[in-house]
C-alpha cells in the first residue's frame, strides 16, 4: 500500500487470477472441466470475490481469455467452513505454512512437507518470491533516458 496506495492490487484478487489461470492450464482444452470452492468470509468479501469471478468470466486475465476461462470452469462457489468441505481443509493445510514462509516466519515441520510437492523448473530449481521480493520485482524499472 506504500509505494501504490489504493491503486494497490488486493491479495485475494490477485490469488484468485493466479488460481483460475493455473486451473484452466491444468484442465487444459477440457470443456466444462472443474469447479472451484472457495471458503466464505464475510458478506461483503464474498460480494467482493463474486464481482471479480464475474470480471474474470467477462474480460479473462494476462494469459487466459474470458472465453477459455468459462468454457474450463463450470463456476466459483463459495462454501460456508461449518460446511465441513474436505478439500477447504486440505487447502488450509497447505497454504498455512506457505503464509507462514511468505511472511517470514519460522518455518515448521509442515512447511518442508509442503515445500517438497512445489513444481520446479526442468532444473530441480524452485522458483520462489517473498512477499518483500515480490514488491522490488514488480515495481516499475527506473526511467531511462
Amino acid at each position: 500500500m506504500t509505494r501504490y496506495g489504493v491503486a494497490a492490487l488486493d491479495p485475494y484478487f490477485l490469488s484468485l487470477n493466479i488460481l483460475v489461470e493455473r486451473f484452466c492450464f491444468e484442465i487444459g482444452a477440457v470443456s466444462g472441466g472443474g469447479v472451484i470452492v472457495a471458503e466464505c468470509r464475510d458478506p461483503v468479501l464474498d460480494r467482493e470475490l463474486d464481482v471479480a469471478w464475474l470480471n474474470l468470466k467477462v474480460q479473462g486475465t494476462r494469459y487466459m481469455s474470458a472465453q477459455q476461462i468459462t468454457r474450463r470452469i463450470i463456476g466459483l462457489n463459495l462454501r460456508a467452513k461449518t460446511d465441513n468441505i474436505a478439500g477447504l481443509q486440505l487447502a488450509d493445510l497447505v497454504v498455512s505454512p506457505i503464509g507462514r514462509h511468505v511472511l517470514g516466519k519460522p518455518d515448521h515441520e509442515d512447511y518442508k512437507i509442503v515445500e517438497s510437492k512445489f513444481r520446479t523448473d526442468w532444473r530441480g530449481v524452485l522458483r520462489w518470491i517473498r512477499a518483500g521480493d515480490l514488491a522490488k520485482k514488480t515495481a516499475d524499472p527506473p526511467a531511462t533516458q
